[in-house]
């Protein structure tokens, strides 16, 4: 076989030293070595076939019509493979597939986007995609009735179905992508083809599981009936039962799609949840287990909510992504050096056991014994529906006054302070809470002595406060954000009284500041508003040092309500200071 491909490969390799009609029978061979024999493609894309296929895929001309058709065939073929995707885009596989959505060849359109679905289903070469204009070129697609559009609404689902910005929104209102996919996904349930096709089941089912990530089409996929369509196929297709499950603990954060959950259950239509955590069951995975416990852990939590016991003794629980959890078992290692009782799934405490058959219940009992919970913060945790579900559940234990949540930053490139910042349900949660790095070994061991003296002292205020069990806060361990010339500043001109909140929003100077996100300014000015009218300073700022003016002096961020008069002190130019320039910044 090895023998065979490789002749074919060498005779499309110089096309312009060949006939036509060798090329278009080495094109054919290649086809049916690739259709035929999985393992094949991978052996292609790996031994030097893609740069040939694609060069004779960027051929232009009406000698090349016909030969290019079966070389997108092959190439698509190809893409079937999980492990092919990145190989195909470092060959320069995109650009190819871009300029073939603009072809008057629908057959080259189509297989175009069939190559672009495929990349982007099985996520490798995500990144580079998102960086080379597929998004928009794809998105022109969105609503063709044809197999073209339902691919295109896959290839957008996959590549952005789960973010948050506005921008990024998978769907429109209105738009019927919503439903689209789910009414193919239940006419490939009844066995029946789409647009001639018997569609891929797996792929499907992972675009609705990511679409149901952004809170903002949970309802839309409730409203087009997705929670049917998921316990039918959780039912009916065992082997992408986490797929449809992952995504159905994902509309259970909705309102109406607990709602419709609730009056599934009430009538015995969720059985399929039992069944599955039955031993020996098909189909039932680790996750598949874990996924069908916490929707019913969920179901529960919505009819008696914090109905818990209040547990004496106490740990602190660690809530992370598997992602990271080599960086998260170097953190708890460190935390139990510095004295720390801490509860990992693997490993539990001396209060909880680890994780056993009752993955939500233990996971409960374990938040429920929490002193401390450490929210280890990453994009995985930020799209895991079992993670957000811990997190729920936490979030509503400190609001009751049982425990207090840290939040640790696994990734540099996603906090409250990166471009794009953390977003959705997420940073919501969040609030303005102070955290901390966590994303080497270096970090997380400093993490761990910050966190471990962060106990202790709450514990000393609990002894002092008579031990009520209540979380007391406490910010004394939190390095500062700002930088020294700042604090200086604001000491100098007796606004001490900020250096707290520039700290807490981890505003590092005045010009970090001027580079917040909007919704970076809106959080910030509500907790500071009272103190600093923050966000017209800084439109106030942008203004006039954009035009060349000169900027306003600092005491112009302060309320104009009446304060103790204080000996007159030089103010400050902030474009100065932006500038980086203190000696040039007071006037």
């Amino acid at each position: 076989m090895a023998d065979s491909w490789t002749v074919h490969v060498e005779t499309i390799r110089h096309p312009d030293q060949v006939s036509r009609t060798r090329i278009e029978a080495a094109l054919k061979a290649l086809l049916d070595i690739s259709k035929n024999d999985e393992s094949a493609r991978l052996r292609l894309a790996n031994g030097g076939a893609l740069a040939p296929l694609i060069a004779v895929a960027a051929r232009v001309g009406e000698y090349w019509d016909g030969i290019r058709q079966v070389c997108l065939q092959v190439l698509a073929t190809i893409s079937w493979h999980p492990d092919t995707g990145l190989p195909l885009v470092e060959a320069g596989m995109l650009s190819i597939a871009i300029n073939a959505l603009e072809d008057a060849d629908e057959v080259n359109v189509g297989r175009a986007m069939g190559i672009l679905n495929n990349i982007a289903m099985y996520e490798k070469a995500r990144k580079q995609m998102l960086g080379s204009g597929v998004l928009s070129a794809v998105r022109r697609f969105l609503g063709k009735d044809a197999l073209v559009g339902l691919d295109a609404e896959k290839t957008v689902a996959y590549l952005v179905g789960r973010e948050d910005a506005k921008e990024h929104e998978m769907m429109v209102a209105g738009d019927g992508s919503i439903a689209r996919l789910l009414q193919a996904a239940q006419l490939s349930l009844q066995g029946h083809k789409v647009c001639g096709l018997k569609l891929s089941m797996m792929g499907l089912l992972k675009a609705v599981r990511l679409i149901a990530i952004n809170d903002n089409n949970k309802t839309r996929l409730v409203q087009a009936g997705a929670v049917g369509v998921l316990v039918d196929a959780a039912e009916k297709r065992r082997e992408h039962a986490g797929l449809a499950l992952g995504a159905l603990l994902e509309l259970s954060f909705d309102p109406a799609g607990m709602a419709e959950l609730r009056a599934l259950n009430s009538t015995n239509s969720l059985r399929i949840l039992h069944s599955l955590l039955s031993p020996g069951e098909e189909g039932a995975t680790d996750e598949v287990r874990r996924d069908c416990r916490d929707i019913l852990f969920m179901l529960k939590q919505s009819q008696a909510p914090l109905a818990s016991p209040v547990v004496k003794r106490k740990h602190m629980m660690v809530s992370y992504a598997w992602a990271q959890k080599r960086i998260v078992q170097r953190m708890c290692k460190e935390l139990r050096r510095a004295g720390q009782e801490v509860w990992r799934d693997e490993e539990g405490s001396s209060v909880v056991p680890p994780i056993g058959e009752s993955t939500a219940d233990s996971m409960a009992q374990a938040i429920e014994a929490a002193s401390v919970v450490l929210v280890c913060v990453s994009r995985e945790y930020k799209d895991s529906g079992n993670c957000r579900m811990e997190c729920k559940y936490a979030k509503a234990l400190e609001a009751a006054g049982r425990l207090k949540i840290v939040y640790l930053m696994m990734e540099e490139d996603f906090t409250t302070r990166s471009t794009p910042p953390i977003g959705g349900w997420l940073r919501l949660y969040m609030e303005d809470a102070l955290w901390y790095a966590c994303w080497d070994d270096e970090l997380a061991e400093a993490a761990a002595g910050k966190v471990a003296k962060l106990v202790r002292e709450r514990e000393g205020e609990k002894e002092g406060a008579g031990g009520d069990g209540r979380a007391a806060e406490s910010k004394s361990e939190t390095p500062s954000r700002v930088s020294p010339q700042l604090a200086a500043w604001l000491a100098e001109n007796q606004l001490s009284m900020l250096l707290a909140a520039f700290e807490e929003h981890e505003v590092f100077d005045l010009r970090t500041a001027l580079k917040m996100q909007p919704q970076d300014v809106d959080l910030l000015s509500s907790v500071v508003g009272r103190r600093v009218r923050l966000r017209d300073a800084l439109a106030a700022l942008r203004g006039r040092t954009q035009a060349g003016g000169r900027a306003p002096s600092a005491r112009s961020l302060l309320p104009s309500s009446p304060r103790p008069a204080a000996p007159a002190r030089p103010g400050l130019n902030l474009g100065a200071l932006l500038n980086g320039n203190l000696l040039d910044a007071t006037v």
